[in-house]
């Protein structure tokens, strides 16, 4: 955070002098983009469909958006909530120094002087505008404080790296700081803040982990045209939501119904009614549906992706639109704002409605009634009072009795999925309806090649399934997969031709792809479904994560062919039908060394004599497979419940080592379990054999080419392709 002087013993500044001084900041807006020119600079490309837009298809069908209206007067009504602040705050404050003269570092901040790509812009806004609004809304908040030091605060929350350019940056929001449990506050605060004031914050910073959702885009005449053809969608009476294509197996809503608070700045229209229903041939059930025997899904495509990597897929309108509404679902945020540079249109979630109001596409640089500066302050206190508002309980609905049920009709079975009580993790738990049975689920899965993908936790409850077809056998249980055939894809698949995944919370996100907890459910032929709950997925989406992932696929294989233990057991490899991933589907060796240690600040491995042997009899074993982890580390050495080891995590491995770089690697694991971490920077020593070391070339994502496509570690050193925590040897 920038300093700014306090003005500790300076000539107090009058009311009027303040209020006049703030009424010019506050009219301000940022300059436009400007560009310094560099041969380095890289062209700004058109922007495109994030990787993570696999998990938009999985929102529960209660929150995604329905309808698109305009909301005319937005901007008006938070500048009026910013006016009718100021006022109050005028009549409490007294300072010793103007805001003109206390933002001075911030306002120079937005003279902007790198090409003009998402991250670069949302860097832009933290370091000006977000700052300057975060201390005028601590003093909206705080009107005795003498200085202009912010308790509020907007940051970016994740920084990408370098090489990330999908022209599209979504993980920035504005929060309170906490520690053990208590909102954090500056020296001094805490004494100026009434009671009920402090309650709230403390309530927001403890229970609300962000607020507001921002979307910044490369600046680009395509992206202003992005921005201006979303009016497009107030003529539509359902907003076209893509889901996952599958269709036959359709899951309930089992989200409570989120509410709005009930006292906002801004005046929605009147009469909005319930969302309207979806008029799509396939219709979203009211509960899950129980397919009998007759019955069979069809999956969502005829023929594979051409690739399952979804990199370079263009942002349309309509996807603009999905992905900033999805974002504000997960982060639970009442505004939107969508930022192309020098345009903008701020956006209101109507949870109840599952509607989306969007003020007219503005000029950042030509803002007046209210400034640009004015609007953002207005924002940011808008979404502290939202929050504030929503942190409490919510209020409860009294309905009138309902009238006694009269028809001579059966009555059916009350809809529990909908109705029951428990927490939502248990719902989605009791959907799965468990059979006791002694056959073993993945075993009847390794005979089947399509695989209908949920995903369960939190804001995610699958609408439709995403189907994924075989692209690698189970290395576990046999199967009548057959070497170089690749399994056709059916119309349609009954009960007992396909097997289901849910997937639950994330346990990571690692340099290879995202991993989740996991449960398979497999029908039996004569329906029995059974389940296996102890799984691990991990999805990879971008193309040489994708290339990781096949290899550490082919490198589980070789040691499958050698019966090695002590490695996760693999189900298979799978393919995303409609294209944008890959999954890996294999048990859940419990956790890692890393996770176990009591003090993470301490290096300190706690494990027994028994299970370092365990730990060197499996990296032996893999050895004489053929096969070198090329990555020991704690986070890469296991433990389950029992105690018993594993080493997983691949995706680095190399096949046909030599001696030395296996003597090397042992070593490497016996300094870990004597409490010396390895230097992945230093690169190890080259020994005889170390040329014939080799990565397996993986095949193309379509499989159906004679095309072959190398391994990252053929496009790429290994010290720009280790984002974990560098490579073991970096020259060979």
């Amino acid at each position: 955070m920038a300093e700014c002087s306090t003005g500790w013993g300076g000539s107090e500044i009058s009311r009027e002098e303040l209020a006049k001084d703030l009424d010019a900041i506050l009219g301000q807006n940022p300059p436009t983009l400007r560009e310094r020119f560099s041969r380095r600079h890289l062209p700004i490309s058109t922007p495109k469909l994030p990787t993570h837009a696999f998990y938009n298809k999985h929102i529960d069908k209660q929150l995604i958006l329905k309808r698109i209206l305009p909301l005319d007067s937005l901007a008006d009504d938070i500048s009026q909530l910013v006016s009718n602040a100021l006022a109050v705050a005028l009549e409490n404050t007294s300072c010793d120094q103007l805001p003109t003269e206390a933002f001075t570092s911030y306002l120079e901040a937005t003279s902007y002087v790198k090409p003009p790509t998402a991250e670069n812009i949302a860097e832009l806004y933290e370091d000006g505008i977000a700052r300057a609004c975060d201390n005028i809304v601590t003093r909206l908040l705080i009107p005795k404080l003498r200085q202009w030091l912010p308790n509020v605060h907007w940051r970016r929350r994740l920084i990408p790296p370098p090489e990330s350019n999908s022209g599209i940056y979504d993980n920035a929001n504005l929060f309170l700081l906490s520690r053990e449990g208590m909102v954090a506050l500056p020296d001094g605060h805490r004494e100026l803040i009434d009671s009920s004031l402090y309650e709230d914050l403390q309530r927001v910073a403890t229970s609300v982990p962000g607020m507001g959702s921002w979307i910044f885009m490369n600046h680009s005449e395509h992206s202003d045209s992005l921005l201006a053809e979303l009016d497009k969608f107030y003529l539509d009476d359902e907003f076209p939501y893509e889901l996952c294509g599958t269709t036959g197996l359709e899951n309930a809503s089992s989200s409570p119904q989120p509410y709005d608070a009930l006292l906002a700045p801004w005046t929605l229209p009147s009469g909005l009614g319930a969302p309207p229903v979806s008029s799509s041939k396939r219709k979203l059930r009211s509960r899950v549906q129980k397919i009998p025997p007759s019955r069979s899904i069809t999956p969502s495509a005829r023929r594979r992706s051409e690739t399952t990597s979804r990199e370079e897929v263009p942002l349309t309108a309509a996807a603009l639109l999905q992905l900033s509404w999805a974002r504000a679902v997960e982060t639970d945020s009442t505004l939107i704002i969508i930022n192309c540079g020098d345009h903008e249109r701020v956006c209101v979630r109507h949870r109840a409605t599952q509607t989306l109001f969007m003020s007219p596409m503005f000029n950042i640089t030509t803002c007046k009634d209210p400034g640009y500066l004015k609007l953002h302050v207005g924002i940011h206190l808008a979404l502290i009072k939202d929050a504030i508002a929503r942190s409490k309980p919510p209020p409860k609905i009294i309905s009138p009795p309902a009238e006694p049920r009269r028809s001579p009709r059966k009555r059916s079975r009350p809809d529990t999925e909908e109705t029951t009580s428990r927490p939502l993790a248990k719902r989605h738990k009791a959907t799965l309806d468990p059979v006791k049975t002694n056959m073993s689920t993945m075993s009847l899965a390794s005979g089947r090649n399509m695989l209908l993908l949920h995903i369960r936790y939190d804001v995610y409850h699958s609408p439709a399934p995403a189907s994924f077809i075989r692209a690698g056998p189970c290395l576990t249980h046999k199967s009548k997969w057959k070497d170089g055939r690749i399994p056709a894809i059916k119309r349609a698949y009954r009960h007992d031709e396909y097997f289901e995944i849910i997937l639950g919370r994330k346990l990571g996100d690692g340099a290879t792809g995202t991993v989740h907890t996991a449960i398979a459910r497999v029908s039996s032929k004569n329906g029995e479904i059974i389940l296996q709950d102890d799984l691990v997925v991990k999805l990879t989406f971008k193309r040489q994560d994708q290339a990781r992932l096949r290899h550490e696929y082919a490198v589980y294989s070789r040691l499958a062919e050698h019966g090695v233990m002590g490695v996760p057991q693999i189900y298979g490899l799978f393919e995303d039908l409609e294209g944008g991933a890959i999954a890996l589907v294999m048990n859940n060796c419990g956790q890692n060394l890393y996770a176990l240690r009591p003090d993470k600040t301490k290096f300190r491995i706690s494990v027994t004599p028994a299970q370092q042997d365990r730990f060197k009899e499996i990296l032996s074993s893999i050895h004489r497979a053929g096969v070198r982890h090329y990555d020991i580390r704690d986070a890469n050495l296991v433990l389950n419940g029992k105690g018993e080891a594993f080493i997983i995590d691949f995706d680095r491995g190399r096949f046909n080592p030599s001696e030395g770089k296996k003597e090397r690697e042992m070593d490497i694991l016996q300094e870990l379990m004597n409490g010396i971490p390895h230097d992945f920077s230093m690169p190890s020593p080259e020994t005889p054999g170390t040329r014939n070391e080799i990565w397996l070339r993986t095949p193309t994502p379509s499989e159906h080419s004679s095309d072959q496509e190398d391994s990252d570690e053929d496009c790429e050193s290994d010290a720009n392709s280790d984002a974990r925590s560098g490579s073991d040897d970096l020259l060979l």
